[in-house]
């Protein structure tokens, strides 16, 4: 991944093999060219293995180019139609916001190797992005009414739940577990949401967010860093972890910690 700033020059790329490439803005750059297209705040550019980029950057140009592993994605079918410059305001404004944020949170981690959850949370959210741009609106509507049996659901809910239990700690990919559960992305959708009336995501969010609260209130965590523990537990957007915490235990993690160590110093004394 770059952020990249050219002076009237030509420059060209090509993603590699085995990967997936996306190219977009950043915040207040200046329009430029790409693929001999006009890009503005709303493109994004999307190439597959062996494709190339070409751009014409003038002065104040600055550029995202990023790749991911092609395997984060649902399948062949997917990476061969998601190609070109695509104009998706919204999403690419996600794109722009979660890539930056996880560069600061990221950046401010020592050794994000270490932190093997955040880091595949955060590629699968990237990956998850650019897999809504390709998602009809209209069958995205039908999702709703979609009807499953009530047995058929359970089943598959109970074996991604289990899935996730097993696998938290190493980082969940939504596209992994649909892999290896056997369903499809829609079909897992359907299904937690006949069941528990929630999303997956949010399923899991709710995980991560209670194994963060436990070691905050942990005095072995003491040292650690609030955004390190979020970070060993696959959170990496610390803006939306904060809103997230407040809104499911009514505080934040530093009221936590605060309170926390309020009692432990009680304790000792």
């Amino acid at each position: 991944m770059s952020d990249e700033n050219h002076a009237n020059s030509a420059a060209t790329a090509a993603t590699p093999q085995g990967r997936f490439g996306a190219c977009f803005l950043a915040d207040a750059s200046p329009p430029c060219a790409l693929n001999a297209t006009d890009f503005s705040q709303g493109h994004v550019i999307l190439s597959p293995q062996r494709h190339c980029v070409e751009g014409l950057m003038s002065a104040g140009v600055r550029i995202y180019c990023m790749d991911v592993a092609s395997h984060l994605f649902p399948d062949d079918h997917f990476l061969g139609r998601l190609t070109g410059v695509r104009h998706d305001p919204i999403r690419t404004r996600n794109l722009r916001q979660n890539v930056a944020a996880g560069l600061s949170a990221f950046g401010c981690l020592h050794g994000p190797e270490q932190y093997p959850a955040a880091v595949r949370s955060f590629k699968s959210s990237v990956a998850d992005l650019l897999w809504g741009m390709t998602v009809n609106p209209r069958s995205d509507q039908s999702l709703k009414y979609r009807q499953y049996t009530a047995a058929r659901a359970v089943r598959v809910f109970q074996r991604a739940r289990d899935y996730i239990h097993q696998r938290l700690e190493d980082g969940i990919s939504i596209v992994a577990m649909c892999r290896e559960i056997g369903v499809s992305r829609r079909s897992l959708e359907a299904a937690f949401r006949s069941v528990i009336g929630n999303s997956p995501g949010n399923f899991i969010r709710a995980l991560q967010l209670n194994r963060v609260r436990r070691d905050l209130s942990s005095y072995g965590s003491a040292g650690l860093s609030i955004g390190g523990i979020a970070a060993r537990h696959g959170i990496w957007h610390w803006s939306r972890f904060s809103h997230y915490y407040r809104e499911m235990f009514g505080e934040l993690p530093s009221q936590t910690r605060a309170r926390s160590i309020g009692h432990t110093t009680a304790a000792a004394g």
